[in-house]
């Protein structure tokens, strides 16, 4: 309903292990654990940063 693409932890999962282009971007400015291997960037710093973002791959945000 709000136009906004989701995708299940089990998607993402085969996709990574397929070693589909995939990375995962997390948006959560001050999170008390990080996950490995993502990309760190909170939500308010994202468009100074787009540099970091690959254009080729899918990007999976964690927000919450």
């Amino acid at each position: 309903p709000d136009g906004i693409a989701r995708i299940t932890i089990e998607e993402l999962k085969t996709k990574m292990d397929k070693k589909e282009k995939v990375v995962v971007l997390d948006v959560r400015g001050h999170a008390g654990t990080l996950i490995k291997g993502a990309v760190h960037i909170p939500l308010g710093e994202i468009e100074k940063n787009l540099d970091k973002l690959p254009k080729d791959s899918l990007i999976v945000t964690v927000c919450s």
